[in-house]
């Protein structure tokens, strides 16, 4: 991590998170499901065509170019190439609609869509509405519906 000086991209939270010895179970699965988010980023940087299936997890892993990226974040920070602001606000849009139908379905007490698993959509919305410019920070992205 300090060799590419990793940390100087992680948000308070990670940081925090990072150097603690001892992080309490739920901060642990907070994190783990955190990773979920990357899919959006992965999917606006061009890394995977369309974005998976919003019933399940996304193996972040599966993207050969991870390795790349976190040996030299530098680079690939100057190199990326995002998609069309229509695009990604068009899929911010639907990551919305997507995140009523799951609170629709617990406030009412419906049941819930099986194409829809309620983490990934909200961890996916979190990092693609961060990539659109919401929230002041990775931190603290709002997720009003």
């Amino acid at each position: 991590m300090a060799t590419n000086d990793i940390k100087n991209y992680l948000s308070f939270k990670e940081t925090e998170f990072i150097n603690s010895n001892e992080p309490e179970q739920n901060a642990i699965i907070n994190f783990s499901w955190r990773a979920e988010a990357l899919t959006s980023l992965f999917w606006a940087a061009n890394l995977i065509e369309e974005m998976p299936a919003l019933n399940a997890q996304f193996d972040v892993y599966s993207i050969k170019q991870l390795a790349e990226i976190i040996g030299n974040p530098k680079e690939f920070i100057t190199t990326i190439t995002l998609r069309p602001d229509e695009d990604l606000t068009a899929m911010e849009t639907e990551l919305y609609n997507q995140h009523w139908r799951v609170r629709d379905a617990r406030l009412f007490g419906k049941e819930m869509p099986e194409e829809l698993n309620p983490s990934v959509v909200y961890e996916r919305r979190y990092g693609l509405s961060w990539i659109i410019g919401y929230g002041d920070d990775w931190d603290s992205v709002p997720t009003d519906t």
